[in-house]
């Protein structure tokens, strides 16, 4: 049975008895599984193998819920980012979150396994200085919840599991600034080009 017979020979005359002693109750315990057959072994396989199938289903749902996560966020980082687009930026903060929520609910259409999406753009402008000297500036932040449906927790009554995610960006409108360029085409300018 994979088990082999171990032949101790010389081990009664060795310096150290309680390695013998040892080395014999091994040897005994070794003889004694082989022979057993009573089927212990079959039944603590049989007792573990559901809470370990369930340890592993919850595994794959909570991963399942980690990509679903990791999907949405880069549509949340998407809609944040379009909300503060240079296109958008002079646009009203209406428009603003209403792009970031298209753009959030196009890529989020794309992705299963979830269920009771809610996303909440939310657009804010102010300027970048104390006088607003330095330009316009408008920050997005889009956050989302969302319900990750289970495939093994719903057999022990946990159907989903709740995932949140946040992206915040900004942009700046550069100031206005003037610039004036002064040219002097008088004949003083032209003593320099001496004739040669």
């Amino acid at each position: 049975d994979g088990i082999r017979d171990v032949a101790v020979t010389g081990v009664q005359t060795c310096a150290l008895p309680i390695l013998s002693k040892m080395l014999s109750r091994l040897v005994a315990t070794v003889r004694r599984l082989k022979g057993d057959r009573r089927g212990g072994a079959l039944l603590l396989t049989a007792f573990s193998i559901v809470p370990l199938t369930m340890a592993v289903g919850f595994g794959v749902d909570y991963s399942r819920a980690m990509s679903l996560q990791t999907h949405l966020n880069a549509a949340a980082d998407a809609a944040a980012l379009a909300a503060v687009a240079p296109g958008m930026i002079l646009q009203s903060n209406a428009e603003s979150v209403a792009a970031a929520r298209n753009i959030f609910n196009a890529q989020a259409a794309l992705i299963d396994g979830y269920q009771d999406l809610q996303v909440t753009p939310v657009v804010t402008d102010g300027t970048s200085g104390g006088s607003g000297a330095l330009g316009y500036l408008r920050k997005a932040t889009v956050r989302y919840t969302v319900k990750s449906v289970n495939m093994f927790g719903e057999i022990m009554g946990a159907r989903t599991i709740t995932v949140t995610g946040s992206s915040s960006a900004s942009a700046q409108q550069p100031p206005n600034v003037d610039f004036y360029l002064a040219m002097d085409n008088s004949p003083s300018m032209q003593i320099g080009r001496a004739h040669v």
